[in-house]
């Protein structure tokens, strides 16, 4: 289906955004919503999204729609969100979650084959953690859920999920 969707944009046919967002419009607003925390700023940062879909399809692996749409959904959703953001620092767990993911996940790698490359290292170390931590981490670096959702969706408490979290955040 994937190969459809950026078939039909490549040929300028509307249907094929149509379904990308039928597709992935809940997946990508969770993302920046957990991010930005307003419903207005995350209708605005998907319509940013779904442009740059459009204008740079002929790009995308149809393997890779969907990874494509999340980094895409995330770094429009941390320039609208420092964009939004007062010069003083919030001390929010966004914040927070901002400083981390630039020491493991730089924001502005130069194409996406570096990503993809960065991904892969990023797969391939998350494969040998257990299941635990590998929810951990992509909860809280991909979803940007907070650690108390974290900790009771694996039915753990909070510092366990804490101590995995900067665990594995250390090692890699």
């Amino acid at each position: 289906m994937d190969e459809t969707i950026i078939q039909l944009i490549i040929e300028h046919d509307e249907k094929g955004l149509k379904m990308a967002i039928d597709k992935y419009n809940s997946l990508c607003f969770s993302v920046a919503f957990n991010i930005l925390k307003n419903s207005d700023d995350t209708e605005e940062c998907l319509n940013d999204v779904w442009l740059i879909l459009w204008n740079h399809s002929a790009e995308i692996n149809p393997d890779h729609l969907k990874a494509f749409l999340i980094k895409t959904t995330r770094n429009q959703a941390i320039d609208h969100y420092r964009k939004n953001r007062s010069l003083k620092r919030s001390g929010n767990s966004t914040d927070y979650i901002f400083d981390q993911l630039d020491k493991i996940i730089p924001s502005d790698l130069p194409s996406m084959s570096s990503y993809y490359l960065l991904i892969d290292e990023i797969n391939s170390f998350l494969k040998e953690e257990d299941y635990q931590s590998q929810y951990v981490f992509i909860h809280r670096y991909i979803y940007f859920d907070d650690i108390k959702t974290i900790s009771k969706d694996l039915g753990i408490n909070y510092f366990r999920t804490y101590y995995l979290l900067k665990n594995i955040t250390i090692k890699l």
